[in-house]
């Protein structure tokens, strides 16, 4: 193993330099930079323009509702009062032509079920209203708390006792660790590590799986492009096969380590930014400063531990092949079994505990992904997650071993791709050497 820090450093170097790596990194970081900064931009542009929103000056409520949304600049929504033409066909007609020239962007159509109730409310407009989308939602409450305040005007009702009634439960839930005995200590989760670990879950679960499958797809496509041209039997003779691939692992490795490393950098750069931090981290109540260790050194283990894990594989099923187009074939197993541990831990977010989630995190091929979405967000017993290292790292040296014993004879093997049984008859003949 004398030369096998030569071809890390030489893989590291070579990937390092070169123009995909660079290209990849600059995109990654407009990417994440654009989407971090997005919504405060947005929210800077839309703030200062007021939603003009028409109404027929019919009865006292749309006055009422007019002085309400101009005491309430808060919600962006500014009602602009018309005459009555004296009929309904007239008036709605009046209403779209402002509407169509721009004038508003919509009106509001009051049809009274009776004189003791709230009118149904129709919102007319050119463009599509989403329910559920934050326009929508500001105008059904703030129409809302204009029905409230005629109900309380007509019951006589305080403004201390509207506070009481309009005040919520509040209820704040806490997890419970395995290792805290129901004690409320220092074990235990606040809502702002809850919402961050979920965070952290999803982004990790997509490092995870693009950094193996770029990687992977670059240590097996590199492997067969030098078994194609033949350069592979040159670098025999002056490397081994297995300083070979265990140095473009460990090098393509630090290369993904790398690269993750400074996308971090950039995203933590463009949160401590006051305008970020302000509108998106203060608003889910997240501070980096609770963000637990344990949960770091985990996310490095898992991550370190799928990535050996898979990348032998790759390396594997590149050492097979004499061609890169026949690659694509071979390496879609390995790919298939990426997106089934990369779905199941997105759809489980939803429902960590469950009966599949907990049986995925042992099986060794999935449980990168989902044992480390057990520990963030549920409270898995220490043995579980002791027997699913095990599991892992016993995976792990096998596959490490049946790979390097592959890799030393697919290498050396050209033509059409080799049967398990020619691969078990040259690994036969080559410990007979």
């Amino acid at each position: 193993m004398r030369n096998l820090g030569t071809v890390i450093a030489f893989t590291y170097r070579n990937r390092l330099r070169s123009r995909p790596f660079i290209v990849t990194l600059v995109i990654l970081a407009i990417l994440i930079t654009v989407g971090i900064n997005l919504p405060y931009l947005i929210s800077k542009m839309s703030s200062n323009t007021a939603v003009k929103i028409g109404m027929i000056e019919t009865g006292n409520l749309p006055k009422i509702m007019q002085s309400y949304y101009r005491e309430q600049p808060s919600f962006g929504i500014q009602i602009v009062l018309y005459h009555d033409l004296g009929s309904v066909r007239a008036d709605e007609k009046k209403l779209n032509a402002l509407v169509q020239q721009g004038t508003l962007q919509g009106y509001l159509e009051l049809q009274s079920i009776s004189s003791q109730s709230f009118p149904n409310v129709i919102y007319k407009s050119n463009q599509s209203l989403v329910h559920g989308s934050e326009f929508a939602s500001t105008l059904q409450g703030s129409l809302q708390a204009v029905k409230t305040g005629l109900i309380v005007k007509k019951l006589g009702l305080t403004s201390a006792q509207l506070q009481d009634l309009n005040t919520p439960v509040n209820v704040t839930p806490i997890k419970i660790s395995a290792l805290s005995n129901g004690s409320s200590g220092s074990a235990t989760q606040t809502q702002s590590q809850l919402v961050m670990m979920t965070v952290l879950e999803y982004v990790f679960l997509f490092l995870l799986f693009f950094a193996i499958t770029m990687s992977g797809t670059l240590i097996a496509s590199e492997i067969t492009s030098e078994k194609s041209s033949r350069v592979m039997e040159i670098l025999i003779t002056s490397v081994s096969p297995l300083e070979q691939m265990f140095g473009k692992i460990i090098g393509m490795g630090l290369i993904g380590l790398t690269q993750v490393f400074i996308v971090i950098v950039i995203g933590v750069l463009n949160l401590s930014l006051p305008e970020n931090h302000q509108f998106l981290l203060s608003q889910f109540h997240i501070s980096l400063q609770e963000l637990p260790l344990n949960l770091i050194l985990y996310l490095l283990f898992f991550y370190l531990t799928g990535y050996f894990l898979y990348a032998t594989l790759f390396a594997t099923v590149g050492s097979m092949v004499s061609r890169v187009e026949d690659l694509g074939q071979v390496q879609m197993p390995i790919t298939f079994l990426l997106m089934i541990g990369f779905y199941v831990g997105i759809f489980g977010l939803q429902a960590p505990s469950s009966t599949l989630q907990t049986v995925m995190s042992f099986i060794p091929f999935f449980s990168p992904f989902i044992m480390f979405l057990r520990i963030g967000l549920t409270n898995p017993p220490v043995w579980q997650i002791a027997i699913s290292i095990a599991l892992l790292l016993a995976t792990i040296i096998f596959i490490g071993w049946l790979s390097a014993q592959i890799y030393r004879t697919g290498v050396l093997m050209y033509g059409k791709r080799p049967s398990i049984k020619e691969l078990r008859r040259a690994m036969r003949s080559m410990k007979a050497r």
